[in-house]
């Protein structure tokens, strides 16, 4: 299990204060994620591995639009739901407001 607050104030994480803007973050343990802030206090993420293929050079997912694309297979998921053509969805994390400009991701 893992749990990590992000600072919204941040340069890396600015596009996480207005809607609809995906950005691909590391909590720097080798966990990678997809997050998104669909409203003002409602963010998606998910695990960016793809979660059809073993782990491997390509299975990093990345963003197109308001999809993350595995390129091992070409397959695309949407960021709201983690839903793509694939037998798996995308795995989602937990999202917590902590107030103060600041959201604690973990699951």
């Amino acid at each position: 299990s893992f749990s990590f607050v992000i600072n919204l104030s941040l340069p890396s994480y600015v596009a996480l204060t207005s809607n609809l803007n995906p950005i691909k973050v590391s909590d720097g343990t080798g966990i990678n994620l997809i997050m998104m802030r669909v409203s003002e206090n409602n963010y998606t993420v998910w695990n960016a591995n793809c979660p059809n293929q073993y782990p491997s050079d390509c299975s990093f997912m990345s963003i197109n639009g308001l999809n993350a694309k595995c390129s091992c297979d070409n397959i695309e998921y949407s960021l709201f739901t983690g839903v793509g053509t694939g037998q798996y969805t995308m795995i989602p994390y937990a999202v917590e407001n902590l107030g103060n400009n600041s959201i604690r991701v973990y699951n």
